[in-house]
């Protein structure tokens, strides 16, 4: 696993567009995605350390006696594999302490030599359309990957739905493009997508304001850098930058892809 994120890892689509709906008034509940494992499904494909990741079951899932009401019964574990040496687990755990996890962990020890347990983790459990699904912040794995590593910032793009009542993404003779004035849900602007026609030609130009933008601080990034653009889909667009950087400053980096 390469270190993650010198910018934006985006999510975004460019599939069919919805037809427009009308509402008796001018808030509409967003949908919540759902991304399927082989026991159960999430609501996001990646995370950010703090960001909050939902797990639930499905009604196929019939392996799994379900989530309970409370966090307290149930265990998070997040398994981490850096590009060499051993596996990492992270233990999360609503209980105010970890004695009840030790034994658990010491029954691990050979699958995983390295693990971490983490008390009132933030653990809830929390309802939707009558479901129940497990709440946690992701935890930060930077120790792990050896700092400065991990995911820098990230930000995502509706791969459908109206923007200032015109579709958000639209087809062009080359690609596709997406534009949202009103800079939600993360402050991007723009999304252009230009085809290429032989392998390394093709462009994704990304432009964003205001407070919404999630900007890392530019001048502690360190090389190697990797910006990624994925789509619901599992599909993943992805730029390598490796040293030494045409510009690095606090407010500017400029850098040329591999």
């Amino acid at each position: 696993m390469r270190r993650l994120l010198a910018g934006l890892v985006l999510v975004a689509g460019a599939g069919a567009m919805p037809r427009p709906v009308l509402a008796a008034c001018n808030l509409i509940p967003g949908t919540i995605r759902s991304y399927d494992g082989v026991l159960g499904a999430t609501n996001r494909p990646f995370a950010a350390p703090g960001e909050r990741v939902e797990i639930g079951v499905r009604d196929c899932d019939t392996a799994s006696p379900g989530i309970s009401a409370s966090a307290a019964n149930h265990l998070v574990t997040v398994v981490f594999t850096p590009p060499s040496g051993a596996r990492h687990a992270i233990v999360l755990t609503a209980a105010a302490d970890c004695n009840a996890v030790t034994p658990k962990i010491a029954a691990c020890g050979a699958a995983f030599p390295s693990i971490e347990c983490v008390a009132s983790a933030g653990t809830t459990s929390v309802e939707h359309d009558g479901r129940q699904s497990l709440s946690f912040p992701f935890p930060n794995t930077d120790a792990d990957l050896g700092a400065p590593s991990g995911l820098r910032a990230s930000a995502t793009i509706p791969g459908g739905g109206l923007c200032a009542g015109k579709p958000c993404w639209k087809a062009t003779s080359s690609g596709f493009k997406y534009a949202e004035k009103l800079l939600t849900p993360s402050g991007v602007k723009s999304v252009t997508l230009r085809a290429g026609l032989v392998p390394g030609q093709a462009t994704i130009k990304i432009a964003g304001k205001g407070a919404l933008v999630d900007v890392p601080a530019l001048d502690a990034l360190a090389a190697p850098l990797t910006m990624q653009l994925t789509a619901a889909t599992g599909a993943c667009w992805e730029a390598e930058y490796d040293a030494p950087f045409a510009l690095q400053t606090a407010a500017q980096l400029k850098a040329k892809s591999n």
